[in-house]
């Protein structure tokens, strides 16, 4: 008996520009104790199929047509206390982040209990000892301590963990994991997914993996269904949708999935950074940050005597698990924390020395690409305006001639002349992405700050935006320091690495020499928690 079965559904949106229909036709089955996985971009009505089968779609969603049947009941169009009484004990759901997933204002094991409650539990007692063994099975240490703590006393990997442990607490026979480690390092990444893998094969539950990554969908699941623009594309296992038997768009999918093709390395560069031919953009030199620890406690060193040097127009990357330092680093590269000691230069100026003209320069010639660019976009500006701004809040040009130059940008990064007068909660991911990378252009900068810019995007947007980075480096000479937890990623694009751990660095060189011979153990363990699709791409290679 399969756990879930989807046959011919289709789900349609009210929007005030009509009925949209977001999913059409899809047909699968989970069976106990295997993974189906759901991969496609976004709007491809992925999680849509997810969220409708299970009640949970937002209340403009309309189901058209089709039947969802759960352990062989039909739960077609179940809602309220009807549906209720078999998710959480038939159904475990684990959402992306965990973050916005938590309550902030109740304690962890007071959420990973709450299903429990609501389906009759009453002995206290018997409770915090459940959610005691949920921490520990979902390997966390120090259960008792995890469960009095609030989300924002966690980790990310300790919060995801904690969704899981919730989302298992009345043993479901059915887990719906929706993209629950895209924001993740790789090792905790592999270690949740681990841990999903675990407890299919120990309680038998069928798993609906939703997700972008398709390496992880190669390597974790044993069927594949591929969505484009609420259609299958394709479906079936792995070797077969992935490895060069499947659609043109699947063939497009892994073309564009830096993580499925071979190891590629941008071309060695040699470097004259030593002399006068050759200036450095950044210089880091024995580079410390520590923060006052509270109440009295020990300061906390957050970096601890790191150094690197990035000549002018070569890409460096800095990657390391959350808690490595990568990101206090970059926030003193950028001005934003002041160093404790040591010293560091960005393009040309002392920030020990910052201050006035200096500072205002120094945010001139120093942009930042952030992670997610719809909450980096003032959302009551249009497109062209975001852009127009710093242009002419830096003096560079007048109202009238900072939108010719916007619009210059915008059509270099393909914004389409008909999105000018748009928002930013109108556009798509990548189409935000694109208007963030032309808004830190915009005052002709000579260093930007790629913090993970392509994590939150799909594959395909993905490529087009590495694409996009690699074209305007190539064209204005730019230095880019790129924060990074996909170390795909790094290897495609990075000239240099740094691995962080701790707040020290592991080593750092060549990308190539790294990833191919490191020699640090932690380096090692990093890149071995890179999803392997092994057997699901050799005939591609064939």
């Amino acid at each position: 008996m399969n756990v879930l079965e989807l046959a011919d559904l289709a789900v349609a949106y009210d929007t005030r520009r009509g009925r949209t229909l977001a999913l059409d036709g899809l047909s699968l089955t989970v069976p106990p104790g295997q993974t189906v996985a759901i991969v496609g971009e976004t709007g491809s009505g992925k999680t849509t199929a997810a969220t409708a089968a299970l009640g949970l779609a937002p209340p403009n969603a309309r189901l058209v047509r089709g039947q969802v049947r759960l352990n062989a009941q039909d739960i077609t169009g179940w809602r309220g206390k009807r549906l209720e009484r078999v998710l959480g004990r038939d159904v475990g759901w684990i959402p992306q982040d965990p973050t916005t997933s938590l309550d902030p204002l109740k304690p962890v094991g007071w959420q990973i209990a709450e299903a429990a409650r609501i389906h009759g539990w009453r002995d206290q007692t018997k409770l915090a000892s459940e959610v005691t063994q949920l921490l520990e099975r979902v390997g966390l240490d120090q259960p008792d301590r995890i469960a009095r703590s609030y989300p924002h006393q966690l980790s990310g990997g300790q919060r995801q963990r904690a969704l899981i442990a919730a989302a298992v607490a009345l043993r479901p026979k059915l887990l719906v994991a929706d993209e629950s480690t895209s924001a993740l390092d790789v090792t905790v990444q592999r270690r949740v997914l681990d841990l999903i893998d675990e407890l299919r094969t120990q309680d038998g539950a069928g798993v609906l993996l939703i997700t972008h990554d398709l390496a992880v969908a190669a390597e974790r699941a044993d069927q594949i269904v591929v969505l484009r623009a609420g259609l299958v594309q394709d479906s079936g296992p792995p070797a077969q949708v992935l490895g060069g038997a499947g659609s043109q768009y699947a063939r497009q999918l892994v073309a564009d999935a830096p993580a499925l093709r071979p190891d590629t390395f941008r071309p060695a560069r040699v470097s004259s950074a030593s002399s006068s031919h050759q200036r450095l953009a950044i210089t880091v030199d024995h580079l410390v940050k520590r923060f006052p620890g509270r109440r009295g406690r020990t300061d906390v060193l957050a970096v601890d005597n790191v150094s690197f040097d990035v000549p002018a127009g070569w890409t460096h990357g800095i990657v390391g698990e959350s808690g490595s330092g990568k990101t206090t680093t970059a926030r003193i590269l950028l001005g934003l924390e002041t160093a404790t000691g040591g010293e560091a230069t960005v393009a040309g100026i002392d920030l020990g020395r910052l201050g006035g003209r200096a500072t205002r320069a120094f945010r001139r010639k120093t942009q930042m690409v952030c992670q997610n660019p719809l909450a980096s976009l003032d959302p009551s500006m249009t497109v062209l305006a975001i852009v127009a701004e710093p242009i002419r809040r830096f003096g560079l040009a007048s109202r009238g001639e900072a939108r010719m130059r916007a619009a210059d940008l915008l059509d270099r990064v393909s914004i389409s002349s008909t999105l000018w007068k748009r928002h930013p909660r109108e556009l798509s991911g990548g189409q935000c992405q694109r208007i963030a990378i032309a808004r830190a252009l915009a005052p002709g900068p000579e260093v930007l700050v790629l913090d993970e810019p392509v994590s939150a995007l799909d594959v395909t947007v993905q490529a087009q935006v590495l694409a996009l980075l690699a074209e305007l480096q190539r064209d204005l000479g730019l230095t880019y320091l790129l924060i990074s937890h996909d170390l795909t990623v790094v290897r495609e694009i990075a000239d240099t690495v740094t691995v962080m751990r701790k707040g020290s660095v592991e080593e750092s060189g060549p990308v190539e020499a790294v990833f191919k011979t490191p020699s640090s153990p932690y380096t090692k363990d990093l890149l071995e928690a890179i999803p392997r699709p092994g057997r699901a791409l050799a005939t591609t290679s064939s």
